[in-house]
């Protein structure tokens, strides 16, 4: 036995009576005892999965959620209570159409099923919307065999795109109804999956799996505790600081309240549409039919045109309110500094007053080598704090949104800042910005895509370094399209090369609110105040 199998040994031994048991499972052993038998089986397993992922959340935090079924009440009943005798919370439901939607529960770290029946068309809606990005299923086997019918045969193909491709560990077996054998199995589902309709321009031997792999790699698989109360374990922001750092992006899944991030959303909107009448009245200029309009869209003090369709907004009377009564009050539409000794997050405020998400941030722009820091002496310099290796002042922007029309085309691509010295490839981030989608997931809505670890100077060096045309094949094997929805979270190195996706849809306004996030020393040469105001008669009240 192994040093790390050893530490498993407090779970249970996962061969414990399993030969006793399949040899009298053959002959028609006692139902109870296979039952006992296959519930401590998921118990062990679910503890064993819930422990190496994240140690810091507690098994009284893990939450479990069991499919009942008539059919198999006492196997329902026996690994109930297994799982419960491990001290986590399991809610059970019968499976329906509409149980999907249930309120009651958001979120769970882990699926039951027994019932080799299920629907399989429930089953799916079910892991999509209540199980957590990368959480686990345990189910029978048959469940994700190929129907003979075109529909069943879809089914099978969902559940296959939502499950990771590897990974699959039997739990045991038992008997069904008809005295048929029903292996059960565990699998954990994808954290992350590609935007894989958009781009029609990708090659047809680029790889969805290689993209899956390497946006897996940059996902941090958050818990149903941290889900829930929107706080990142020490586990899970430590994960992000090291995606950040060697990838230039990181996703975290479902971390924000989500009628929260609608409600910025609207105001985001509103804001556009309240502009887009001001333009079209008093200048004659047409944000949503920009070909056609008399005056071509310009850039403003509280709106800049990315290109036709696409703009970037920061100030509007929706937007300016709610960052007053929901942000930081009479701040809330100012930059502000988050000083270099201070820990006041002011948690509850979206996006920029995340403890969590600035956590990340301020890791990632400020790693400590131990061998070095103490030799900083200058921070002695002008009052600072010496060389301690305490984080410098980060600037916090106001926040933005960006909102793509229909009809937007891809972006081209570009990075949002420059790198400050070319002699050292991986310099930290300086300029970081944390991007929420605000608006729910339509297919035909593009997001945010990236070319996975091009904020390191060496890898643009190599593979775009040759070319001034930097949409070229060269990155295409690092392209990911994440599909994210309302809740989710992306932060990334502003060096980093990423493009928006196209908007095909004929009448989705996509939303993603943002705050920029950069060191107080750093300038950034854009300035929109120079420009004309759309709001002007707030702006002279």
């Amino acid at each position: 036995m192994t040093e790390e199998d050893d530490g498993w040994v407090a779970f249970g031994s996962d061969d414990e009576d399993e030969e006793d048991v399949t040899n009298e499972s053959a002959n028609g052993c006692d139902g109870s005892k296979m039952d006992d038998f296959v519930a401590t089986k998921v118990s062990t397993y679910l503890t064993q999965v819930f422990v190496k992922h994240n140690p810091q959340i507690r098994l009284e935090q893990r939450k479990v959620l069991l499919l009942e079924s008539g059919a198999y009440i006492n196997l329902s009943k026996a690994t109930v209570s297994a799982v419960r005798q491990r001290a986590m919370h399991v809610e059970t439901i019968y499976p329906s159409s509409d149980c999907a939607s249930d309120e009651g529960i958001y979120c769970v770290d882990a699926l039951v099923c027994l019932d080799p029946t299920l629907n399989r068309d429930v089953l799916h809606k079910i892991l999509d919307r209540i199980l957590c990005p990368g959480g686990t299923v345990i189910l029978p086997r048959m469940l994700l065999q190929q129907g003979s019918s075109p529909h069943a045969l879809e089914l099978s193909n969902h559940l296959s795109t939502t499950l990771q491709a590897n990974g699959e560990e039997t739990i045991g077996s038992y008997l069904s109804e008809s005295h048929d054998t029903v292996e059960l199995i565990a699998q954990q589902t994808k954290t992350i999956r590609a935007h894989a309709s958009t781009c029609p321009w990708l090659p047809s031997s680029h790889s969805t799996t290689k993209e899956e792999d390497q946006l897996h790699q940059t996902t941090v698989r958050l818990s149903s505790h941290e889900i829930l109360t929107s706080h990142l374990t020490e586990s899970s922001v430590a994960k992000a600081v090291y995606n950040m750092q060697h990838y230039g992006y990181c996703i975290l899944p479902r971390l924000l309240d989500h009628s929260e991030c609608k409600e910025w959303g609207r105001a985001v909107l509103d804001s556009v549409h309240a502009a887009a009448t001001i333009l079209l009245e008093r200048d004659s200029v047409d944000i949503y039919h920009p070909q056609s309009s008399q005056f071509e869209p310009q850039s403003y003090q509280e709106l800049s045109m990315r290109e036709d369709l696409r703009m970037d907004i920061r100030q509007g009377p929706a937007l300016s309110r709610i960052r007053v009564d929901k942000g930081d009050g009479e701040h809330g539409n100012e930059s502000i500094v988050l000083t270099a000794s201070s820990q006041d997050y002011k948690n509850g405020i979206f996006l920029r007053g995340h403890a969590g998400l600035l956590e990340i941030v301020r890791r990632t722009m400020n790693p400590k080598d131990q061998h070095f820091y103490k030799g900083n002496i200058g921070r002695w310099n002008f009052g600072g704090s010496g060389s301690d290796g305490s984080f410098q002042d980060l600037r916090l922007s106001p926040v933005g949104g960006i909102v793509s029309l229909p009809g937007a085309a891809d972006q081209a691509l570009h990075a949002d800042t420059p790198h400050l010295f070319e002699t050292i490839s991986d310099l930290p981030a300086h300029y970081i910005n944390i991007f929420a989608p605000c608006t729910d997931f339509h297919e035909q809505v593009g997001g945010t895509a990236f070319v996975h670890g091009s904020h390191n100077l060496a890898f643009t060096a190599t593979h775009c370094g040759d070319s001034n045309n930097l949409n070229n094949s060269k990155v295409y094997p690092y392209l990911v399209r994440p599909k994210l929805t309302v809740g989710d979270v992306v932060l990334f190195d502003c060096r980093i090369l990423h493009f928006g996706l196209a908007n095909t849809s004929k009448d989705v306004e996509r939303c993603i609110c943002y705050t920029n996030t950069w060191h107080n020393w750093f300038h950034d040469a854009k300035n929109w105040d120079k420009n004309r105001a759309i709001f002007e008669s707030e702006q002279n009240m």
